[in-house]
């Protein structure tokens, strides 16, 4: 399946990227991209040739003709969709999970997690890099807001049809096991999967942003993990009860309705699954609280979530050790979240904080923004 317009395609279908100079002018990328084609004719080595002759490494999508890393033709894809409001911290939950990734997996599951390559991979690799990888661990430093069509390298534009379309650039990584895994133990062979991580404008899931021209959140139909990121700073009945003095709980301007956006979010997986209005919809969702130091209501007594599972001599999630929001479980998914219809149509949920690792947040009075040294 493709990444970028979820194309479903047999592996003898991809296209080729021509390498021949004089092969410019694509009719679905525009004039500026090198041509995309068939192969009829291949080195000995079995590689494809375009009609000026040049070896053609790199495949891409029947669809949409964007670049398809050859990794995603031998592992199956395993989408993963961060849905939350605009500057609810999307991008750093993204940039921090998928730091924690790199070596959590690795070190206690015997699994690989790399990226696809960097060219897919380049702006999640540069949230890392101004998050964690940065000399003065004293100075300011912040992710851009996602801009809803703007942002260089999160949006392509092609034509499909006829029209304009928008479509998002995820980045990919392999996940794979090795001889030591209890996957492999398992099954007597290597498992891997292709992950698909996607940073959305928050704008994005607000209702009437879904359009055929701008399809940026049909990822949500195919996702097997959803995330939805629920931000107390934004939420009226949580400014009340949390610790005043962070300066995110008294700018102006920053409330908003986000039981919307999660039932725009089971409104639009509905519509494309082909549900009807009562029926549940099969996805899994963690509800993740960001900014939870803000709030300061989350359950810091459980023990580590990751541990030994003696029975399989491998470590797994116990997800009875996962830290508690008990305060957003009694108010929000007992209230809010019962009233906008989410109990009963997912599958099944889990609540869980996401905190800052950093000092409380103060304000930038020369760049006008909140945030903290890591």
């Amino acid at each position: 399946m493709c990444p970028y317009c979820w194309h479903r395609f047999k592996p003898e279908d991809v296209l080729f990227i021509a390498n021949h100079p004089d092969l410019m002018g694509d009719p679905v990328l525009g004039p500026e991209e090198l041509q995309r084609f068939l192969p009829s004719r291949f080195t000995p080595e079995g590689l494809a040739l375009d009609s000026g002759g040049i070896v053609c490494p790199d495949m891409a999508c029947p669809r949409c003709h964007l670049r398809i890393p050859a990794a995603l033709l031998n592992q199956p894809p395993l989408f993963i969709s961060i849905v939350g409001a605009p500057g609810s911290g999307k991008s750093y939950f993204l940039a921090s999970m998928n730091w924690r990734l790199r070596t959590t997996v690795p070190k206690l599951f015997s699994l690989s997690y790399m990226d696809v390559d960097a060219i897919t991979n380049h702006w999640l690799n540069e949230y890392e890099e101004k998050l964690f990888l940065q000399a003065d661990d004293v100075a300011w430093q912040s992710i851009d807001k996602t801009e809803m069509l703007k942002q260089v390298g999160l949006y392509r534009q092609v034509t499909l049809n006829g029209m304009n379309v928008f479509l998002p650039l995820p980045c990919m990584f392999s996940l794979q096991s090795d001889e030591t895994s209890h996957f492999c133990r398992t099954t007597g062979k290597p498992v891997g999967r292709s992950v698909i991580l996607y940073d959305n404008a928050g704008e994005h899931f607000q209702p009437g942003a879904d359009s055929s021209m701008n399809p940026g959140t049909h990822h949500l139909v195919h996702a097997e993990g959803l995330f939805f990121l629920f931000d107390p700073t934004k939420d009226p009945r949580f400014r009340r009860i949390a610790r005043s003095d962070d300066v995110q709980l008294t700018q102006k301007g920053t409330v908003q309705r986000q039981d919307v956006l999660l039932v725009e979010m089971i409104a639009r997986m509905r519509k494309y699954l082909g549900l009807g209005a009562g029926a549940r919809v099969p996805k899994s969702i963690v509800l993740a609280v960001s900014k939870a130091d803000v709030a300061g209501r989350s359950d810091r007594s459980a023990r580590r979530p990751l541990g030994m599972d003696a029975s399989h001599r491998c470590h797994a999630l116990d997800l009875s050790r996962l830290p508690k929001c008990r305060f957003l479980r009694g108010r929000f998914l007992c209230g809010t979240h019962r009233d906008c219809g989410g109990r009963g149509i997912l599958r099944e949920h889990n609540c869980v904080p996401a905190e800052q690792r950093t000092r409380p947040q103060s304000y930038s009075q020369r760049t006008g923004a909140c945030g903290a040294p890591l």
